[in-house]
C-alpha cells in the first residue's frame, strides 16, 4: 500500500437529504449506498412454508430492486400489451445451468428482432405488511425503439429512489417520474434516447441529495449526466460524459464540506461538483461495459469493472484533474477477478466482491490485503449471479439465478449459515428493511421475516 495524502479531508458519508429513514431502504444500494441496510431478525431459514410473511405477484417483467419507506413497499415493472390493451404472456428463459456456454458472438443476447410490443411502465405501491397492491400507476405506454439482453435484461431495470415523500422512478428512454407515496403525478419528463452497446437494455438507477435527483444516461449516443430539481423536475444542470454503455448508479460523497457526485464508466471513474455539474477529476482504468456502482467508506470510494479484464480502484478524494498515475490519490488498486454485473458490498472493514459464477473474495477495505479470495459460494445448485449481495445483522445475502438465496456469516472467513431455495429466479438485488429481506424474483416479489 502507498502513503496517502498528509492533509486531512473531511469525507462522509451522504444518504438520502429528506425524510428517509435509515430503517428504509430508500434506493438502489440501500441508507448509505454501500448494499448495507439496518435489519437484525432477518431469519437465517425460510421457504414457502417457514419464515415467509408473503408472496405477491408482479405482471410483467423487470430486475429494479424494490424500495421500502414506511409502509409501503414501490416496485417498477414493464408489462407487454396488445393492440387491445390487454396483457400479453411472457415467456421468460430459465436460468442457464452451471457451464453452458453463452450465445452470442461475444457472450451477450442473441441479436433478435425489434420489439412488436408495446409496454405498459408500471409503478407499483405495495403494503408493506400484507403485500397488498394498494395502487398501481401506468407511468407510460411506448413500443421501444430496441430491446434488451434476452436472459438479463429488462425495460424496468432502474430502481426508484424515495426521500419519504415521494417517489422517483426511471425508466430510462421512456421518461423520468415523480409521484408522491398515494400515487398522484407530480412531474414527469422526457429526457433522452438510448441506444445502448448490442441493444442490452437500460438500467442506471437515479440518486437524490437535498433538492437534487441525479442520473447518468451512458450509452452509445451523447452521454451525460442530469441533475433535476426534485419538486418540479426541471434540469438544473447537464454535463456531457465522455463514455459509452455503462450501467453504473451515481453516488454523492462529501468531501472537504462540498458534495460530489461519483460515476463509474466506460474507461474512467469521474467525480463531479454537485451545484454546478462540472468535472472535477478522473481516473482512467475501468473495463467496457461498467455495471457496478461506486462504494464509499473510510475515505475513499472504490470504482469496480468486470468485462473482459478486471479493474477495482480505492480512491482518495481531494485532489482534481487526472488522477489516473497519481500515487497518493490511488490508496490501492485490484486487477483481477472484479464482477462484471455485481455491485461491491462495503460492511465495515470488509469489502466483498461477488464474480457471476459465484466466486467470492473479502478484501480489507482500507489496505487491499486479501482475507479471502476467490473463494466458492457453497450450496448452491447453480453458481450465477446477478444480485448484489446485501448485509445485514452481521450477515450476508446472496440471490441467485438459480433461485438459491445464500446466507454467510460477515467476517474474513467464508462461513456458511445455510441456504434457502424457492422455485424462482432471482436477478434482481435484495433489499432489507426493518426485520425483513425482501427478494425479486421473475414474477414474485417474497418478505422474508419473522412470523
Amino acid at each position: 500500500m502507498r502513503t496517502i495524502f498528509c492533509m486531512t479531508l473531511s469525507f462522509g458519508i451522504i444518504t438520502t437529504n429528506g425524510l428517509a429513514k435509515d430503517t428504509d431502504w430508500h434506493g438502489w444500494r440501500g441508507p448509505a449506498n454501500t448494499g448495507v441496510g439496518q435489519a437484525d431478525r432477518i431469519p437465517d431459514t425460510w421457504n414457502d412454508a417457514v419464515n415467509l410473511k408473503w408472496k405477491a405477484a408482479v405482471p410483467g417483467q423487470g430486475h429494479a430492486t424494490p424500495t421500502i419507506t414506511g409502509d409501503r413497499v414501490i416496485v417498477l415493472t414493464a408489462l407487454p400489451i396488445d393492440e387491445q390493451g390487454d396483457p400479453i404472456a411472457i415467456t421468460r428463459p430459465a436460468p442457464r445451468p452451471d457451464g453452458e456456454r453463452r450465445e452470442g458472438r461475444r457472450g451477450g443476447r442473441p441479436r433478435g428482432e425489434k420489439p412488436k410490443h408495446v409496454q405498459r411502465f408500471l409503478v407499483m405501491c405495495l403494503d408493506r405488511t400484507t403485500g397488498n397492491v394498494r395502487w398501481e400507476k401506468t407511468a407510460t405506454e411506448k413500443l421501444p425503439h430496441e430491446g434488451f439482453h434476452d436472459r438479463y435484461g429488462s425495460y424496468a431495470s432502474a430502481s426508484p429512489v424515495i426521500d419519504g415523500e415521494r417517489i422517483y422512478a426511471s425508466f430510462g428512454s421512456f421518461g423520468f417520474y415523480c409521484y408522491d407515496l398515494d400515487g398522484n403525478l407530480i412531474w414527469k419528463r422526457d429526457l433522452v434516447t438510448m441506444r445502448t452497446r448490442n441493444s442490452f437494455g437500460e438500467g442506471g438507477s437515479p440518486t437524490l441529495h437535498g433538492d437534487l435527483v441525479v442520473i447518468a444516461y451512458d450509452h452509445e449516443g451523447d452521454s451525460v449526466l442530469v441533475a433535476l430539481d426534485k419538486n418540479t423536475g426541471e434540469t438544473k444542470w447537464k454535463t456531457p460524459r465522455p463514455t459509452r454503455s455503462a450501467w453504473s448508479t451515481p453516488v454523492v460523497v462529501d468531501v472537504a464540506g462540498k458534495p460530489q457526485v461519483v460515476v463509474n464508466g466506460d474507461p474512467a471513474v469521474r467525480g463531479y461538483d454537485l451545484a454546478s455539474g462540472k468535472e472535477l477529476w478522473h481516473c482512467d482504468g475501468m473495463t467496457a461495459n461498467v455495471i457496478p456502482a461506486i462504494v464509499h467508506g473510510h475515505e475513499l470510494i472504490y470504482a469496480v469493472s468486470g468485462f473482459r479484464g478486471a479493474a477495482l480502484r480505492a480512491i482518495r478524494l481531494g485532489k482534481t484533474g487526472d488522477l489516473t498515475g497519481d500515487a497518493e490519490a490511488i490508496a490501492w488498486r485490484l486487477d483481477r477477478g472484479t464482477p462484471y454485473v455485481t455491485s461491491p458490498l462495503l460492511y465495515g472493514d470488509e469489502l466483498y466482491l461477488l464474480e457471476d459464477r459465484g466466486l467470492l473474495s473479502c478484501l480489507d477495505a482500507r489496505t487491499g490485503k486479501e482475507n479471502y479470495r476467490r473463494e466458492r459460494v457453497p450450496g448452491v445448485s447453480n453458481p450465477r449471479f446477478h444480485a448484489s449481495p446485501v448485509g445485514a445483522g452481521d450477515k450476508i445475502y446472496l440471490a441467485s439465478e438459480g433461485g438459491d438465496c445464500v446466507v454467510l456469516k460477515r467476517g474474513k472467513k467464508l462461513e456458511l449459515i445455510g441456504v434457502n431455495t424457492m422455485d424462482d429466479s432471482f436477478s434482481a438485488s435484495p433489499a432489507v428493511a426493518g426485520g425483513d429481506l425482501f427478494l425479486r424474483g421473475r414474477s414474485h416479489l417474497y418478505c422474508i421475516g419473522e412470523k
